[in-house]
């Protein structure tokens, strides 16, 4: 009997496993944010949750990443300006969605604040808040590494302006494009333990004035790749009090790493880990950036 070989999967195919597989993990991790460790355990069993119902819902991250995907397509090939103007006219039809309980996934008082400026005719560059670091930056940028699959410079300065639009804090900014390098590393078939020095390279190369924030995040997912996912995962908390947690930009990049880092080939395991965080955490967002790459 002679064995056969799974065929690798077509580019084609690993973006939609990239799409499809974060909008799964955002399901699963909607389901045990807000809610600590020992919550999750009592609610869902001693392994934490572990399959979104049949029903599940994603949230706004995902609500969002569609919107970018849309606007890529839309744009095609056009240039920088009309790029964003795709984007924003994507985010506004979004925004105004949000009337309506069953598209209305929790978005935070930022985001809604910026578009509203933006629908009411203000520019996209001067409607986000100046202060404002959020885990959506992360997770709405990972289309963007999608579409300029093989163009570091121009996914990082995508990536950067559409986290700007509503996010103003130099680390949210840079996590938007932090998100959208790991997995235009996934894509180009990098091995893992080359990403974070490729990281802090391109970051300095094409983004001189990143956050220190972002890369320090990062590195902490480097220190703490070999410790159990609670001890880890209570690092991010502990490092900077009064944050961890997944709520910022670089918490959800680096946490949603480390989920991936730990268990690289295995997508259930990745996932699980992200939804089943330490903490009263992000678990959307973590488990979303996790599940794509």
């Amino acid at each position: 009997m002679t064995e056969t070989t799974a065929a690798s999967p077509t580019l084609e195919e690993r973006y939609l496993g990239c799409l499809i597989g974060s909008a799964l993990g955002d399901a699963l991790g909607r389901l045990t944010e807000h809610i600590d460790y020992d919550t999750i355990l009592y609610q869902f069993g001693p392994n934490g949750i572990k399959e979104p119902p049949v029903n599940g819902l994603y949230t706004d991250d995902t609500q969002l990443a569609m919107a970018t995907a849309r606007a890529l397509v839309e744009a095609g090939g056009d240039t920088f300006a009309r790029l964003m103007d795709a984007i924003t006219r994507e985010y506004v039809k979004w925004y105004h969605l949000q009337n309506s309980p069953m598209n209305r996934r929790a978005p935070t008082v930022t985001v809604i604040d910026a578009l509203a400026r933006v629908a009411r005719g203000g520019h996209y560059g001067v409607a986000g808040d100046g202060s404002a670091n959020e885990s959506i930056v992360a997770t709405r940028a990972v289309p963007i590494a999608l579409r300029f699959h093989g163009e570091v410079q121009r996914i990082i300065e995508t990536a950067s302006e559409v986290s700007r639009m509503t996010h103003g804090h130099p680390a949210a900014v840079t996590s938007g494009a932090a998100s959208a390098l790991f997995v235009e590393y996934a894509l180009s078939g990098l091995e893992p333990k080359e990403w974070l020095t490729r990281y802090v390279a391109d970051l300095r190369r094409w983004c001189p004035d990143a956050a220190h924030d972002t890369i320090e995040a990062v590195r902490t997912t480097e220190r703490t790749l070999t410790w159990a996912p609670e001890d880890a995962m209570e690092r991010q908390f502990r490092s900077r009090p009064g944050h961890g947690g997944g709520w910022s930009g670089e918490e959800a990049v680096s946490l949603g790493l480390w989920c991936f880092m730990h268990t690289p080939r295995d997508y259930v395991a990745t996932v699980r880990l992200g939804a089943n965080a330490f903490g009263e955490s992000d678990t959307d967002g973590i488990a979303a950036v996790a599940a794509a790459l």
